[in-house]
């Protein structure tokens, strides 16, 4: 008895978050297509399931969900992609992240010279090439880059030659472009490693919040783990370069 009252007293000041929580998430396709459906979803609700909370899912675009995790509306934001210029002004997990994830740079196979990571930089530099990421993210590259607020959207221009290479994660645009009835649609796409980034979340301003919260996910994601199911949710093709 004495020692069930101990293991409360130090989870309740390991973690002195309200368990009713709010997430933002980035809307992308079959990762978050709505607050009830999509592999994100699928995640937060496990974390929810070994951690005993509730958290009030919200679905919104890319740019927004940051802005609200930036602003206070929500607790913490996901996905956010980790690199060498990733904004310093982001409150980054710093010890909860998903994965290492493929970044990948799609091209277009009918034009040459075909792109990859020892000729984007140079070609975008000189203006000889137009490449697109989703947007608020396009400040994380050092050479020119434009953004879509549309995959398949970007797609289709990629496939016709209207621009000429895509910077995404692969375990995002594969699942479009591998797609039975994408697969003719988007013939001419091919893909190239551009390298691989961590996987991560954007936690409130808040201080102390952000520690907890940070503690919290952390746990949550070792659990999952532990489980096996975080493998069930994020399998291999999420972690491996699989180039088209």
């Amino acid at each position: 008895m004495i020692f069930f009252i101990l293991q409360l007293f130090i989870f309740r000041n390991s973690f002195s978050l309200d368990k009713n929580l709010k997430v933002s998430i980035g809307q992308l396709p079959f990762y978050a297509i709505d607050d009830k459906h999509g592999i994100f979803i699928d995640f937060v609700n496990a974390i929810d399931k070994v951690m005993g909370t509730k958290t009030t899912i919200i679905v919104q675009p890319y740019a927004r969900s940051i802005h609200d995790v930036e602003t206070g509306a929500v607790d913490y934001h996901l996905p956010i992609v980790i690199n060498d210029v990733t904004p310093k002004k982001y409150n980054i997990a710093k010890k909860a992240f998903l994965f290492n994830v493929p970044i990948v740079i799609y091209y277009n196979s009918s034009k040459k010279p075909y792109i990859n990571i020892d000729n984007i930089a140079i070609l975008a530099e000189q203006k000889k090439i137009e490449v697109q990421t989703l947007l608020a993210y396009e400040n994380f590259f050092k050479f020119p880059i434009t953004y879509f607020t549309c995959l398949e959207c970007a797609l289709k221009k990629l496939q016709t030659g209207r621009i000429d290479a895509i910077i995404f994660t692969q375990f995002i645009a594969n699942k479009v472009l591998k797609e039975p009835k994408n697969k003719k649609e988007y013939s001419k796409i091919k893909s190239n490693l551009y390298s691989y980034k961590t996987i991560s979340m954007i936690l409130s301003k808040d201080k102390l919040k952000s520690k907890e919260l940070d503690n919290y996910l952390a746990e949550g994601i070792n659990k999952l783990k532990k489980s096996g199911e975080f493998y069930t949710i994020f399998p291999k093709e999420h972690r491996e370069f699989e180039a088209l």
